[in-house]
C-alpha cells in the first residue's frame, strides 16, 4: 500500500472520528436528553424563571461558604437545565447538581434530577445520591434557593444552596436553620 493511500485512509478515518464524536457530544447537552424530547418546564411566574436562568454561585456548607461552585440554568427550547458543582480546595469533598427543572414559581423551583454530596466525614467519605423530585425553595427576602430535602440519609443536615448572584452569597448568614 503506497503512502498516498495510507494517509487518504488514515484522513478518512480520522473524520468518521470527528464527525461521532460531535454527534455523540450534541445528543448529551441537557443531562443527556434532546431538548425537543423533554417535557416543557412549568413556569408560573416569568420573573422568576428570568432571576433563575444563568449562572449562579452554589455551597454546601460542608465544603465552604468562602469558596462557591457554580451552578448554570440553561433553557433549551421550552425545558430548564440545572447543572453545577463545588469541589473542596482541602480534600476530595464535593457537590454535584444535575438534572431537568420541572417547575419555576415565585417561591422556587423543582428538580427532576440528582443532587449528589461526597464529604469525609458522612458515609465513610463516600458519595451520597439524592434523586429528584428536588425542591429548591426560597425563603423570606433571603436571596437564595434552598434544597428542601436537608436531612441526609446518614444523619446530618446538609445545606445546599443556589444563590442568586455572589453578593447573595456572601450575605448569607451561615448555618441557620431555616
Amino acid at each position: 500500500m503506497n503512502t498516498s493511500h495510507r494517509n487518504h485512509r488514515f484522513y478518512r478515518f480520522a473524520l468518521t472520528c470527528a464527525v461521532i464524536t460531535l454527534a455523540t457530544s450534541c445528543s448529551s447537552i441537557g443531562g443527556g436528553n434532546s431538548s425537543s424530547k423533554a417535557p416543557p418546564t412549568i413556569v408560573t411566574d416569568a420573573n422568576a424563571a428570568r432571576v433563575l436562568e444563568g449562572k449562579h454561585p452554589t455551597s454546601l456548607q460542608w465544603i465552604s461558604w468562602d469558596f462557591f461552585g457554580v451552578a448554570d440554568v440553561r433553557k433549551m427550547g421550552k425545558t430548564y437545565w440545572l447543572s453545577g458543582n463545588q469541589t473542596s480546595r482541602v480534600n476530595s469533598d464535593s457537590l454535584k447538581i444535575q438534572g431537568r427543572i420541572s417547575q419555576i414559581d415565585a417561591q422556587g423551583f423543582t428538580l427532576d434530577g440528582t443532587v449528589t454530596t461526597k464529604v469525609y466525614h458522612i458515609n465513610q467519605g463516600r458519595e451520597v445520591v439524592r434523586q429528584g423530585p428536588l425542591r429548591f425553595q426560597l425563603y423570606g427576602n433571603r436571596r437564595f434557593w434552598r434544597m428542601t430535602q436537608m436531612r441526609n440519609p446518614y444523619g446530618p443536615t446538609d445545606y445546599v444552596d443556589i444563590y442568586f448572584d455572589l453578593a447573595a452569597a456572601h450575605s448569607s448568614p451561615n448555618g441557620d436553620t431555616l
